[in-house]
């Protein structure tokens, strides 16, 4: 029996922003044939995404373009883009909110939680948070040139709109939310922040990675009003189960988290029969005399 290797085949290769009926939609890179050898050698080193990440920001400078006289603090401006043609069609997962205005760092998403709804504006207000409702490509963690977040705008503004549209992402935790959030006035707004999705995951090996203790960062996170502490000790001690040695895990860990009170009850008896079987046999090594002549 005898086997047929292909010595040599090529294949064609397109990224675009979307797909419908197996064909790309909206922006589209160029069409790039690669041989084998291509396929096996560079394709890692291929970045289709790079190129489609260009050409979404030659769209968007010439939309701007188009605005760069136009008041970004007056609703109406907002709404005027997202009518065009262009971002209907090409941006319409809201990835235009993601692109820098200027070289500070600001973004039409900061720029526009700069604006506070009021009387005047809050029906073309409503029709802009309404059409972003359904723009999941939209990224919220951003800071705008001052380093203020658009989750600290939402929350010191108090606006009820952009609490709602951001209720099920989730925001890396940060302190300064802590302090806005103890500084919100309405009692019911408050009550509705609280259920904020904030990730402290990510602050775990910061705190107890092996170059330092960080007891300070975590004791700021355990203040904070958004954390569930039997959730957090889960999500501690699983990294530590993933990441550290046990000895490491024993020694720094757990005398971390029973300092508050966070160490499961079960992990605390098992560690408690532990030393007593080391304490038993230290005695019985003692009593018999081992390591020593006789």
């Amino acid at each position: 029996m005898s086997l047929i290797f292909p010595l040599e085949y090529t294949a064609r290769m397109q990224a675009s922003d979307g797909v419908k009926n197996s064909k790309p939609t909206g922006r589209k890179t160029k069409d790039y044939e690669m041989s084998s050898e291509y396929l096996s050698d560079k394709y890692k080193n291929f970045r289709l995404s790079e190129e489609l990440l260009k050409l979404g920001n030659q769209d968007f400078r010439k939309i701007m373009y188009k605005y760069r006289d136009r008041d970004f603090s007056d609703t109406k401006t907002f709404l005027d883009i997202l009518n065009e043609d262009k971002v209907k069609t090409d941006f319409k997962n809201g990835d235009i909110f993601n692109y820098k205005l200027n070289e500070q760092g600001d973004t039409l998403l900061t720029r526009f939680f700069d604006i506070v709804p009021n009387e005047t504006n809050e029906e073309e207000y409503k029709q802009i948070i309404d059409r972003m409702k359904n723009m999941h490509g939209i990224i919220y963690n951003q800071k705008d040139s001052y380093g203020i977040s658009v989750l600290e705008k939402i929350l010191n503004s108090e606006n009820p709109q952009g609490l709602e549209l951001v209720q099920n992402y989730k925001f890396p935790y940060m302190e300064e939310i802590d302090w806005v959030y103890n500084n919100i006035a309405d009692e019911d707004f408050k009550n509705k922040a609280r259920n904020l999705k904030i990730d402290f995951e990510s602050n775990i090996g910061e705190i107890f990675g092996y170059a330092a203790y960080n007891e300070n960062l975590l004791s700021k996170i355990l203040s904070s009003p958004f954390l569930d502490k039997d959730e957090y000790s889960k999500q501690v001690l699983e990294f530590a189960k993933k990441n550290f040695s046990k000895s490491y895990t024993t020694e720094t860990v757990y005398p971390a988290l029973m300092k508050y009170d966070m160490l499961p009850t079960e992990i605390i008896d098992d560690r408690i029969k532990e030393l007593e079987v080391n304490l038993e046999q230290d005695a019985v090594n003692n009593d018999s005399g081992y390591g020593y002549y006789s």
